[in-house]
C-alpha cells in the first residue's frame, strides 16, 4: 500500500503539469483570433463639381468589406442624407501608374509628379495592388502588380527623366500588364506632359486606343504643362469610360498633388457617396460625418475647398442701338435661379433683371464712354461664387432733353452720360427750379418756360422751350406748383427725401412743394374685400436699404405702410436724422405709390391738414430718408420672407 502511495503521487503532478501547459497553449493561439481593432470611419477625398454634386470618399475600418449604414453627411452644419442611389460600393483594385519619363519631364515637372503619386499611393486601401510603368524612348515595367507600398515609394524616388517619348507603346505596356489581373476593377493612371514623339513607338494613335477599349481597362489621363497631345489623351480616356483631367501649370505641385489625391481616395475608397448640393461660395467648407460601421456608432470630419472653376461663361453683347442696353450673358453651370449675378462696370453694379434672368443689362447712359474692364460676380450660399473680370465697349451718347406736354403739366427729362442730368427752370431768365436727378415735373399753367439741362461744369448742353398753353388753372404764382419728382433711372442717380440739418424750415420748403390733391380713396381689390383686414392683397413690396448695406424687404399692400423711426411705425428706421419726419405710402391703382410727408406725427395716421405734403412714386423709383433708402417694385418676385434679410451683396445706398 505505502509503494503503491509513494509511486502515484508523481504520476497525477505530471498529469496535472501536462494539463496546465496544454491549456496555456491553446489560450496563447486563441488570443489572436479574438482581438478586434475598434470600428472607424475614415474620409479619403471630398470633391464638389460646381454644377451641383458632392462626391465624398469613404474606407470603413481600413478594408472595404465593412458595413456603413446610417450615414448622415454635413456641409457647414447643414444635413444632407445620403440615399441609396447616391451610393458605389468598391470591388478590389489593381491599376498601373503609368509615369511620362522622357527629357521633357526633368525638374520641377518629374518632381511634381514624383510627390502627386506617392499622395495617390497613401490613399489606396491596403490590399490594393500597384504596378509602376514608365516610359520615355522605351516603355518599361518597374514593377508588376504588388501591394508593398515600401517598394512603390522607392520607385517613385528614383525616377528620372530622359529621352524620347514612346507614349502609343507605354498605353499598350499598360494593357497588358492589367489584362491578366483577377481584381474587379482595372485602372490605368496614365500621366504624359507630351506627345509620341521620336518615331520610337511601334503601335499607331488609333490602334492603341483600340486596344484599351477592347481591354476593359478605365483610363485617367492627366495632361500636364502646355504640349501635351490634348486630342489623343481625351479620345484615350473618352473609349475607355475614364476620365481627362487637363493640367496645364507644369510647376503647380500643389494641384497635381491635390488631384492625384483626390483620385486615390476615390480608387481606394470602400464606399463613394455623390450628393446633390446647391451651390457653394467659394472657400473653405466644413464636411462631418456620422454614420454607423458594423453596428457601432462612428464619425469623421475635415474640411474642403470649393473653387468653382468654370462655374460662369459670360459673354458681353453690344448694344442693338446706341442709347440701348449692353447685354451680358452667362452660360453658367447652374440654373440662374440659383444664383445671384450682378456686373460692375466703372464702379457702377448692374444687377439681373429677375432671379431667373441669364443676363444683366448694362445701361450705356450709367458708364462714360470707352473701353472698361468690370466684373461679373455670382453670389451663393451667402457669399461669393465666383468672379470673372469682362470687358465692356461704350458707345458715346450725345446728351439728350424730352419735354413732353399734357394735360397735367408737363415733364422733362434729361440724360447725360456717366453723369446725373442737372435741369434748370428759367422764367424771363430767372432761375426758378432745379432737379438733379434728371427729371423736372412742371404744372399746368399761363406762362412761358425755359428748361436748360447743364454739366457738372455748368455748361448748357441742351435747351428746350414749354408754352404757355397748358389746360389748366396755375395757383400760387407762375410756377408755384413745381415738383421735383427724383427717380431711381437707370443710370443709378439717387434722390428723394432729404432732410436739411441747416436750419428748421417748413415742410413745403424743406421736403416738398404740393401737388394737387388726388381722391384719398384707394379702392381694393376684390380679393382683398373678401379676405378681410387678416388676409391683404400684396401689390408689390418696398426694399429697405440702411447705410450698411443691409437690405430687408417690407410687403407693399393697398394698406397703407408707415416709415420713421417711432417703434410705433411699420418700417423702423434708425437713423436720428429721420426722426420727426415720417412717411405713410399707400398703393394706387397701376404702378404708383403716394408717398405722404406725416412731419412730427409718428405713425398716427390722422386728418390731413395744410402742411401735408406728398408725392407720387412709382415703379422702380428709390426714395432717400436720412441715410436710409426705400426701393419701390410693384413686382412681386420670389425671395426671402418678409422682413429677412436679402442675400445679396450691396453697396451701402444703393
Amino acid at each position: 500500500m505505502r509503494t503503491r502511495q509513494r509511486t502515484g503521487l508523481p504520476v497525477r503532478i505530471a498529469t496535472a503539469a501536462l494539463a496546465a501547459l496544454a491549456l496555456l497553449a491553446a489560450m496563447a493561439f486563441q488570443a489572436p483570433a479574438t482581438a478586434q481593432s475598434p470600428a472607424s470611419l475614415e474620409i479619403l477625398s471630398v470633391h464638389h463639381d460646381p454644377q451641383g454634386s458632392l462626391v465624398v470618399a469613404l474606407r470603413a475600418s481600413g478594408a472595404r468589406d465593412a458595413d456603413i449604414s446610417n450615414l448622415t453627411i454635413f456641409v457647414d452644419d447643414i444635413p444632407l442624407r445620403a440615399g441609396p442611389d447616391g451610393r458605389a460600393a468598391a470591388d478590389d483594385l489593381a491599376l498601373v501608374l503609368a509615369m511620362d519619363t522622357s527629357g521633357s519631364m526633368a525638374g520641377e515637372p518629374m518632381q511634381a509628379a514624383g510627390q502627386a503619386a506617392r499622395a495617390l499611393l497613401s490613399r489606396l486601401a491596403p490590399d490594393d495592388r500597384v504596378s509602376v510603368v514608365t516610359f520615355a524612348t522605351v516603355p518599361s515595367v518597374r514593377t508588376a502588380l504588388t501591394a508593398d507600398r515600401g517598394l512603390l515609394d522607392s520607385i517613385m524616388d528614383s525616377l528620372v527623366a530622359d529621352g524620347w517619348t514612346a507614349l502609343y507603346d507605354a498605353v499598350g505596356l499598360g494593357v497588358a500588364e492589367l489584362e491578366g489581373a483577377p481584381e474587379e476593377r482595372r485602372v490605368m493612371l496614365l500621366l504624359s506632359d507630351g506627345q509620341d514623339f521620336g518615331g520610337v513607338s511601334t503601335a499607331g494613335r488609333e490602334g492603341s486606343i483600340d486596344r484599351a477599349r477592347e481591354s476593359g481597362v478605365t483610363v485617367y489621363a492627366v495632361g500636364l504643362g502646355p504640349d501635351y497631345d490634348e486630342a489623343y489623351l481625351q479620345a484615350l480616356a473618352a473609349a475607355t469610360e475614364g476620365q481627362f483631367f487637363p493640367m496645364r501649370d507644369e510647376s503647380d505641385v500643389a494641384a497635381l498633388t491635390a488631384l492625384f489625391t483626390r483620385l486615390g481616395g476615390e480608387l481606394g475608397a470602400s464606399d463613394t457617396y455623390t450628393l446633390g448640393v446647391p451651390p457653394l461660395a467659394r472657400g473653405a467648407h466644413e464636411l462631418r460625418i456620422r454614420a454607423s460601421v458594423d453596428g457601432t456608432a462612428v464619425s469623421a470630419s475635415t474640411t474642403f475647398q470649393v473653387s468653382n472653376l468654370g462655374l460662369l461663361q459670360p459673354e458681353v453683347l453690344p448694344a442693338s442701338a446706341p442709347d440701348r442696353p449692353i447685354e451680358v450673358r452667362f452660360g453658367a453651370l447652374v440654373a440662374p435661379a440659383e444664383l445671384s449675378l450682378e456686373v460692375e462696370v466703372a464702379g457702377v453694379r448692374f444687377r439681373a433683371a429677375s432671379p431667373e434672368a441669364d443676363s444683366v443689362a448694362v445701361d450705356p447712359w450709367a458708364l462714360p464712354p470707352g473701353t472698361h474692364q468690370g466684373e461679373v460676380v455670382a453670389y451663393a450660399s451667402g457669399g461669393v461664387a465666383y468672379r470673372e473680370a469682362v470687358t465692356v465697349d461704350v458707345p458715346p451718347l450725345a446728351p439728350s432733353l424730352v419735354v413732353t406736354v399734357g394735360e397735367d403739366g408737363a415733364v422733362a427729362r434729361g440724360r447725360v452720360q456717366g453723369a446725373a442730368a442737372v435741369l434748370v427752370a428759367l422764367e424771363d431768365g430767372v432761375e426758378v427750379a432745379r432737379s438733379q436727378s434728371g427729371t423736372l415735373v412742371l404744372e399746368p399753367g399761363r406762362h412761358e418756360t425755359v428748361v436748360e439741362m447743364r454739366g457738372a461744369d455748368g455748361a448748357v448742353l441742351a435747351t428746350e422751350h414749354v408754352e404757355a398753353a397748358l389746360a389748366a388753372e396755375a395757383s400760387g404764382g407762375a410756377l408755384a406748383g413745381l415738383v421735383l419728382l427724383l427717380l431711381l433711372g437707370a443710370g443709378g442717380g439717387y434722390a428723394g427725401l432729404r432732410r436739411l440739418r441747416s436750419r428748421r424750415r417748413p415742410v413745403a420748403e424743406r421736403i416738398l412743394r404740393p401737388l394737387p390733391r388726388i381722391p384719398a380713396a384707394v379702392p381694393l381689390a376684390d380679393t382683398e374685400r373678401a379676405a378681410g383686414p387678416a388676409a391683404p392683397v400684396v401689390l408689390g413690396e418696398i426694399v429697405v436699404v440702411e447705410a450698411s448695406g443691409n437690405r430687408r424687404r417690407v410687403p407693399l399692400t393697398s394698406r397703407p405702410l408707415t416709415v420713421g423711426s417711432s417703434l410705433a411705425c411699420d418700417i423702423v428706421l434708425g437713423d436720428p436724422v429721420v426722426r420727426g419726419e415720417h412717411l405713410r405710402l399707400t398703393a394706387l391703382p397701376g404702378n404708383e405709390v403716394r408717398v405722404h410727408v406725416l412731419p412730427d406725427r409718428g405713425a398716427q395716421r390722422q386728418a390731413p391738414y395744410q402742411e401735408e405734403q406728398w408725392l407720387i412714386a412709382r415703379d422702380g423709383e428709390q426714395i432717400s430718408l436720412g441715410s436710409c433708402a426705400l426701393q419701390i417694385s410693384r413686382t412681386v418676385v420670389a425671395g426671402p420672407a418678409p422682413g429677412e434679410p436679402i442675400p445679396l451683396h450691396a453697396e451701402a445706398g444703393s
